[in-house]
């Protein structure tokens, strides 16, 4: 009788055994599948800069130069389609700069663009503004240089339709501003990153702009639009032509 209730006892306990690592291997699975399910589900979608209009330019640079683990110096240029402006020999432009929807001056740009798609060049000269008190401020660009890459993939739309035949660029760089106030004889330097984006035209004009941001919250936008080149040849990689 002892040895009976000895195996029921044993078999009970093997059962409860195998039950409970049963029980264990389904929890360790609903865990799993719950894991994998917020992953996915927290996931970011892939955004392509060639397709997203009025993403920040900043954002737009950090997607066009990571891949995987790896950061690049610049976008990787592509050939340009038939449809869109090409340049067989380099173009150099140097550039009147103003604030966004106004006329008020934000010095010069000089750009360089040369046939295998590599853009040059830097944002330079000085000018004037006044603060909140009335006071004329000085802000003289000590250094701005910026580089990186025509991108043909991206195609130029605004709200009255699509123009397939402009080709687009981005370059960043940093720049340094000392900003004089005469009225206190107080100079204060200012830093951060310039990143130039544009469209080149048909006609080798280029219509784009400048942002400047030291923090990625608070940026300032100044323009250029319908500038010729001033002159067009071969341009020298790490010269820019300037």
């Amino acid at each position: 009788m002892r040895e009976c209730r000895f195996l029921v006892k044993s078999e009970l306990l093997k059962k409860r055994r195998g039950s409970a690592e049963k029980l264990l291997v389904i929890i360790v699975v609903l865990v799993g599948i719950i894991f994998l399910a917020k992953m996915y589900l927290n996931k970011k979608p892939d955004i392509d800069p060639d397709t997203v209009r009025d993403l920040a330019v900043w954002k737009e640079w950090d997607l066009r130069t990571k891949k995987g683990d790896e950061v690049l110096d610049a976008p990787v240029a592509s050939k340009p389609s038939a449809e869109q402006a090409q340049l067989k020999e380099g173009a150099s432009y140097d550039l009147n700069v103003t604030l966004k929807d106004a006329k008020d001056p934000r010095a010069m740009i000089a750009i360089s663009i040369d046939p295998s798609g590599g853009v040059w060049g830097r944002w330079y000269s000085q000018y004037y503004i006044k603060d909140k008190k009335g006071a004329k401020i000085q802000l003289s660009i000590s250094g701005a240089p910026f580089s990186g890459s025509i991108c043909p993939g991206k195609i130029y739309e605004d709200d009255y339709g699509v123009d397939a035949s402009k080709l687009y660029f981005i370059a960043k760089g940093t720049f340094t501003i000392h900003r004089t106030n005469f009225d206190v004889g107080t100079v204060k330097i200012m830093a951060g990153d310039v990143y130039v984006s544009g469209w080149l035209n048909k006609d080798l004009s280029i219509n784009g702009e400048i942002t400047i941001t030291s923090n990625r919250k608070y940026f300032e936008t100044f323009v250029w639009s319908g500038v010729r080149p001033v002159v067009t040849k071969s341009i020298v990689p790490g010269l820019g032509g300037l």
